[in-house]
């Protein structure tokens, strides 16, 4: 019977040590859950602005310059 006691008392340290670790690992993803929702539950605000774009004004005469060039180009072709 002092056998069947031990046994007994092992059989119910296992269980008591594999029901905490599976109350860690519920807590666990418990927590990764609230996280999440915590996460996406967040309101983003975004503004949107409006973009000025200015051209570089020696590239404005370098493209003003090369049409030249080509209508230069196609007169001496014909």
């Amino acid at each position: 019977t002092e056998r069947e006691v031990s046994d007994l008392t092992r059989q119910y340290e296992d269980e008591a040590a594999k029901a905490r670790a599976s109350q860690r690992e519920k807590t666990e993803l418990l927590r990764k859950i609230w996280a999440l929702e915590e996460e996406n539950a967040k309101v983003v605000v975004q503004e949107k602005v409006r973009e000025i774009v200015r051209p570089d004004p020696k590239a404005e005469s370098e493209v003003a310059n090369l049409r030249l060039e080509l209508v230069e180009q196609e007169r001496k072709y014909r």
